[in-house]
């Protein structure tokens, strides 16, 4: 396949995922297939919204009717529609099942009012969530493509459609795309009113690693980059000041990380944020016992708790 790097893609839609590698480029764009299958129907489909070429490996379902008429009884049709379900041997598969019914009898709904009104932008922001939360993410990112389109100042549909290459909310996805996320703000820096917001997205985006985990160490220069722009624009801004608190923290700097972060707690006196930064400062300088105190000091002594244990049952 190369040029084209896979990625593996588990979900409950999407096949597999083909990236253009770096430094090649295309003659022409791939044409999009489909066919139809017993099961539903299978496209391979080209875009590049995630800001790379792309082609994706799509199977779509048959789905049982979810109309408000049939919803009560899904769950049987379900049943009896799947062969073993109804076995001991099969707990796991009946689990599924159930737990999809209640999402199966949204669906009719979230799709129709999607349907009735095409330019409501909360009916398709509503429709991209529920086709994340149960895992169809394409047709997710599909519903986020058309918000952004129908309000590209809104920076809602451009957060939400970053949501879907993190993996994050459950969805085994492809982990943290940040290449393709970093292109969503991209977009969102030239359209959505306040600049600022966007630029503080790209550079919370580098404190993330590959894998979802915070605290990323890899992009530190980039992300500072950022946090100074925002800096540039506003000299009280919160999100840059409490940003460059966060970089010298992670990098040892943690005395101008507690500059950083007692700056940006006079910018915003009611965040307990920057308090909990200058306290883990601390604590890494070796100075735990200052930590505690300060801590204490904010918090106070608190009440001493005196649970009764007896008529509790015990687990």
């Amino acid at each position: 396949m190369y040029p084209w790097e896979a990625r593996m893609a588990h979900t409950e839609e999407i096949i597999c995922r083909l990236h253009l590698a770096q430094g090649y480029e295309l003659a022409h764009s791939p044409s999009e297939t489909n066919k139809k299958l017993p099961h539903g129907k299978t496209e391979m489909l080209f875009d590049k919204s995630g800001g790379v070429p792309c082609l994706t490996c799509v199977s779509l379902p048959s789905r049982f009717d979810c109309s408000r008429r049939n919803c009560p009884t899904s769950r049987n049709r379900l049943t009896a529609q799947s062969p073993g379900c109804g076995q001991p041997g099969n707990r796991g598969q009946r689990q599924v099942l159930i737990r999809r019914t209640p999402l199966c009898q949204g669906e009719a709904y979230i799709v129709e009012a999607a349907r009735r009104d095409p330019n409501s932008l909360d009916s398709l922001l509503r429709l991209g969530l529920y086709y994340k939360i149960v895992g169809r993410v394409f047709q997710s990112r599909q519903a986020f493509e058309k918000a952004i389109a129908l309000a590209p100042a809104d920076p809602r549909g451009y957060e939400m459609l970053a949501g879907t290459y993190s993996g994050w909310w459950g969805i085994a996805g492809e982990g943290f795309d940040r290449k393709s996320i970093m292109a969503i703000y991209e977009r969102a820096l030239t359209n959505v009113t306040v600049r600022a917001w966007s630029i503080h997205q790209k550079a919370g985006c580098c404190l993330i690693s590959d894998l979802g985990q915070g605290d990323c160490t890899e992009h530190l220069d980039e992300a500072e980059g950022y946090f100074r722009e925002l800096l540039k624009e506003d000299a009280q801004n919160y999100n840059g000041l409490f940003g460059l608190g966060q970089v010298n923290r992670l990098r040892g700097n943690y005395d101008e990380a507690e500059d950083y972060y007692a700056k940006a707690a006079r910018a915003q006196p009611t965040k307990v944020e920057p308090r909990a930064g200058t306290w883990i400062s601390m604590a890494y300088a070796g100075r735990a016992e200052e930590a505690w105190n300060a801590m204490s000091a904010y918090y106070g002594p608190g009440e001493q708790m005196t649970p009764r244990l007896s008529g509790l049952p015990l687990c």
